[in-house]
């Protein structure tokens, strides 16, 4: 198991996709449309409130500099009122299993829930509902 203290958590900058795409080769296997550079940049554009593209995704960085665990946001806006809020989807989160239960993704979810306005998750399991409840 690897210690958390080795892990940076940050932003994805463009400069991140190539080690973004080996990661995502490790985390869904070969035949992963994740690995496709463009899809990428379009899927986690972030141009709706003129943004660059993947400032809503976060990584964890080992010493190595390699990306070992990812948080991607979808950035849309909703309108409760008549106001317009910026809510943040969170999709495609996953951590390399030998990365695991050491917190990475814990500070991922800290970071986003005190930085965006509204955050919400697509698609998860009962057990990743308890994790997030365990943070909140």
């Amino acid at each position: 198991m690897k210690d958390n203290s080795e892990i940076i958590i940050r932003t994805v900058d463009i400069s991140d996709i190539e080690e973004l795409k080996n990661f995502f080769i490790k985390a869904y296997g070969k035949v992963t449309i994740f690995q496709n550079e463009q899809f990428l940049i379009h899927y986690f554009d972030a141009k709706l409130n003129n943004k660059s593209v993947f400032s809503n995704s976060l990584i964890g960085i080992n010493k190595n500099g390699e990306i070992v665990s990812h948080y991607g946001g979808l950035e849309y806006n909703l309108i409760i009122n008549n106001k317009i809020h910026s809510i943040i989807w969170g999709v495609s989160a996953y951590t390399l299993p030998e990365y695991r239960g050491k917190g990475s993704n814990s500070q991922i979810v800290n970071f986003i829930t005190n930085n965006n306005e509204i955050n919400g998750v697509i698609g998860f399991s009962y057990q990743t509902a308890l994790f997030y409840q365990k943070l909140v």
